[in-house]
């Protein structure tokens, strides 16, 4: 389990829609380029087939959130939770089919740059 030539390590990704498709691919990328995960899906049981299919890596961490993001509330708890458990966020990937609070996660980001 080595760190170099991993393009994304020290990252902290937020990945929605995680649980299949194009969000798991997403999310099997940036992890195969050393970055710490929040997998958000709506599904734990799928989050967690996700997570298992993820090979260690050295410095890396993977966090599940089960979360409806058609939910106005969810941006904001996912924010949270990432801000809580692994510090700034330095990548989003938001593939889930609906999003109500999308303008937040923008405002957020535009935050975290200033």
């Amino acid at each position: 389990m080595t760190t170099t030539g991993r393009q994304l390590h020290g990252c902290n990704a937020i990945i929605t829609g995680a649980s299949r498709g194009l969000g798991r691919a997403i999310a099997e990328a940036f992890w195969r380029e050393g970055a710490s995960l929040l997998l958000a899906a709506r599904s734990t049981a799928k989050l967690e087939q996700v997570a298992q299919s993820l090979p260690p890596q050295a410095d890396c961490h993977v966090s599940l959130l089960t979360v409806d993001l058609a939910d106005d509330a969810a941006t904001a708890h996912i924010m949270s939770a990432v801000i809580l458990t692994r510090g700034l966020i330095s990548a989003i990937a938001s593939v889930a089919d609906k999003i109500a609070a999308a303008p937040a996660i923008s405002l957020f980001i535009g935050t975290i740059k200033s």
